[in-house]
């Protein structure tokens, strides 16, 4: 019985071991038995951390044997955090965007939504070396600034492959938003070579095209999203 250690997951600190034995959970198999929600209540552990504990553990200690670039690109793949490439955002979303959630940004104009949008595609792409696509429903996606990114983040070298793995579409009504979705998830099933690596999916802006269908007196709107 593999028992916790810090070798499994960098997020198993002493601190987070030490709670979860006090709750009784000293192995592996303790872990993986526990409701994830239930040991977040007992403990102090965030729910991201925990998710993302159990995922390192389950890659490693499947009954199938599996070399260590095949855990790593699994931990790529399933990892439960997307850093935003902003170290203070991360810290009050506790390390990150949650994965297979619908995260929104809300705010005034210019104060730096799409920033944080650029920021964690960035992230991705040069991080986890995975893929992402950016609906850009109000032309505001500037291929300079996000170059600026690169070079100011020492990332001169690898510019050009992290270019290459965000697609860049336009969507200006909610007709043609609903309609590159609706592709997306085509390409998904059928397993288009840049989709297999999608990690993040980027609408700038949702309001941008759902306020003229749902704004003011409008209410239109309501039927095309039922």
């Amino acid at each position: 019985m593999s028992h916790l250690s810090p070798a499994l997951s960098q997020h198993l600190t002493e601190d987070v071991i030490n709670s979860l034995n006090q709750q009784g959970i000293h192995s592996v198999v303790d872990f993986v038995s526990e409701d994830v929600e239930v040991i977040c209540e007992k403990t102090s552990i965030p729910y991201k951390v925990l998710m993302s504990i159990r995922r390192m553990v389950l890659a490693q200690c499947a009954s199938i044997p599996v070399n260590g670039l095949d855990v790593y690109a699994d931990m790529i793949k399933s990892t439960a955090l997307i850093p935003t490439g902003c170290d203070r955002f991360d810290e009050m979303l506790d390390g990150g965007f949650y994965t297979s959630e619908v995260t929104e940004l809300c705010g005034e104009p210019a104060s730096g939504k799409t920033q944080i949008c650029l920021a964690s595609a960035l992230s991705v792409c040069a991080n986890l070396e995975q893929n992402v696509m950016y609906i850009d429903t109000k032309n505001s996606f500037s291929s300079e600034r996000l170059q600026e990114m690169i070079n100011s983040s020492g990332l001169a070298a690898k510019g050009e492959d992290i270019l290459k793995r965000i697609q860049v579409v336009s969507a200006f009504d909610i007709f043609e938003m609903f309609s590159r979705l609706d592709q997306l998830q085509k390409d998904i099933s059928n397993q288009v070579l840049f989709y297999s690596s999608l990690k993040l999916l980027i609408v700038d802006s949702v309001a941008a095209v759902i306020y003229p269908c749902l704004g003011g007196n409008q209410y239109h709107g309501v039927v095309i999203i039922k």
